[in-house]
């Protein structure tokens, strides 16, 4: 795994501005993924951030090296605007707000300095106190609570009536399904608020995906249409080689089962990562995602399950 770990430190400009910059700093790397390899970025890895009053978290888990350094050197890079109406979007269905922009050239004008600061690796960080005492400019984001404007949904990714060989590959391949999924609400402008590990039912076994989005959008059951589409004509051709960086990863643990243990929290199968990678063939993870059935339910809002 090529991990990164930065923070950036935002001095003068209120914690909507930084969380808005984080946004579009992650969504138009997926994109730049997209446009430049022709994959769909959901298979890349994990990119996250995290924002408070005065400073701004990324942290990149990335299955391949390509990738990582395409990462570093557009981190250098001045943020692309693009993506900022998208990238506002997924901010509201975040905190289920209503945001208007008072003046885009003020707002601009606070990105270009804070493209400006430069990236600290975090693993080098001296200590220091964090306070967030600090003088801010005004926000040209005027932000409005609007918990009634959204709601939230349970999408469930099955697996019925599979050979113990597709369910053992299950277990690990969900990551990548869930990941693939999550890029198509992103690109929608929703929020993942929560997502599991493997579960069993049965003869099924399943992994969730709980996700914030507007309640004027798209109902249960055209969602779960779409996904169903979507996730079925995947092609597994383009994506291969990363999905098998991810298997290979699980191999490369350290801690002692790689999950064995949690495993059976959940599920009634026992195999190691070494045997589920040799299982995860081209034709047997195709086979899975072409069998994955897709269920879209209302939950009540939470971050959590």
């Amino acid at each position: 795994m090529y991990v990164n770990v930065l923070a950036k430190q935002n001095k003068l400009y209120a914690q909507d501005v930084a969380h808005l910059y984080e946004h579009m700093i992650i969504e138009s790397f997926y994109q730049k993924i997209e446009k430049e390899l022709h994959i769909n970025s959901g298979v890349i890895g994990y990119i996250g951030g995290n924002t408070y009053q005065n400073i701004i978290f990324l942290e990149t888990w990335f299955y391949n090296k390509t990738i990582s350094d395409m990462f570093k050197k557009y981190i250098q890079e001045n943020l692309s605007l693009d993506i900022l109406d998208l990238s506002i979007q997924q901010c509201e269905a975040e905190d289920r707000e209503i945001w208007n922009i008072s003046d885009k050239h003020v707002l601009f004008d606070q990105f270009n300095l804070l493209d400006g600061t430069p990236w600290v690796n975090g693993r080098t960080i001296k200590p220091f106190i964090y306070s967030n005492e600090v003088h801010k400019n005004a926000s040209p984001i005027i932000i409005k609570k609007s918990a009634k404007s959204y709601r939230s949904v349970m999408i469930i990714i099955n697996l019925k009536e599979q050979s113990i060989e597709e369910k053992a590959v299950f277990i690990r391949l969900y990551v990548i399904i869930e990941d693939l999924i999550e890029r198509y609400t992103r690109l929608n402008g929703w929020y993942r608020l929560y997502s599991s590990s493997t579960y069993q039912d049965g003869d099924t076994i399943y992994s969730k995906l709980k996700i914030s989005l507007p309640k004027n959008q798209q109902t249960n059951k055209i969602i779960q249409t779409d996904l169903q589409t979507f996730i079925t004509n995947t092609d597994v051709n383009s994506i291969i080689g990363l999905i098998n960086d991810h298997f290979h990863e699980y191999v490369r643990q350290k801690t002692w089962t790689g999950r064995i243990v949690d495993d059976l929290h959940n599920i009634d199968i026992i195999v190691g990562n070494y045997h589920i990678t040799k299982l995860a063939t081209k034709e047997r993870v195709t086979k899975i995602i072409r069998n994955i059935h897709i269920e879209v339910y209302t939950v009540k809002w939470s971050k959590g399950e």
